[in-house]
C-alpha cells in the first residue's frame, strides 16, 4: 500500500500543471521550532535540527498546498553532516539529494514540510549556509490544491552569521530561465 501511495505522489508531481508566472510559495529553513530564526550557530560539536517550512509569499492570503519538491544544498563552509529527516507527510527521497513531499489533502500554509538533523563539529565557517534549492530532476516548486505547479522561492539558513554575511537572498538559475521571465 505504501508503494502505491508513493507511486501516486510521484505521478501527481510528474503530471502537475503549468508553472505560475509569479511565486506564491516560499520554502524557508528555520533553526527553531517556532519558525522565527533563519540563523544558527555551529560553535561546538552537537546536533543541529532545522525545519523546512512551506509558506505563502502573500501575507494577506492563506493559500493551501498539496506538496513540494526541493533539496537542501550546503555551502562549502558548512562542515555539518546530514543525519536524518522526519516529516508528517509522505516523503520520496532525501533532502541532500532531492525530496518530494506529498500532503494527504489540501493543507493550509504555513506548514512544516521536513525536520532535518545534522551532526555539527563546531568548525563551520562564518556565513556558511543551508539553502533550499532545486530538485535535480525538477525546478523548485510547490503544488497547489488544483495540482498546478507553483514556482517556489527557496530561502537560506545562515550558519555562524556576522556583519559580513550577504543580506540579499540569491537563487541559483540559468540564463534560459531568466530570459523566460521577459517573454
Amino acid at each position: 500500500m505504501k508503494f502505491l501511495l508513493l507511486a501516486l505522489v510521484s505521478f501527481l508531481f510528474a503530471i502537475a500543471g503549468t508553472r505560475a508566472e509569479s511565486s506564491e510559495y516560499r520554502l524557508r529553513i528555520y533553526s527553531d521550532e517556532a519558525h522565527t530564526s533563519t540563523q544558527a550557530e555551529d560553535v561546538a560539536p552537537g546536533v543541529l535540527t532545522v525545519f523546512v517550512v512551506l509558506e505563502s509569499t502573500d501575507e494577506a492570503e492563506v493559500p493551501f498546498a498539496t506538496g513540494s519538491v526541493f533539496r537542501i544544498q550546503s555551502s562549502a563552509g558548512f562542515t555539518g553532516v546530514w543525519l536524518d529527516e522526519t516529516s508528517s507527510y509522505t516523503v520520496v527521497g532525501t533532502s541532500p539529494v532531492g525530496v518530494q513531499v506529498g500532503f494527504p489533502h489540501c493543507v493550509a500554509l504555513p506548514t512544516r514540510v521536513l525536520s532535518v538533523r545534522y551532526t555539527t563539529f563546531g568548525t563551520s565557517a562564518p556565513c556558511s549556509e543551508l539553502q533550499v534549492a532545486e530538485h535535480p530532476l525538477h525546478v523548485l516548486w510547490g503544488i497547489d490544491c488544483d495540482f498546478q505547479v507553483q514556482v517556489t522561492v527557496g530561502e537560506k539558513l545562515t550558519i555562524n552569521p556576522n556583519a559580513t554575511c550577504s543580506p540579499v537572498p540569491v537563487r541559483e538559475t540559468t540564463w534560459g530561465r531568466i530570459k523566460a521571465l521577459y517573454h
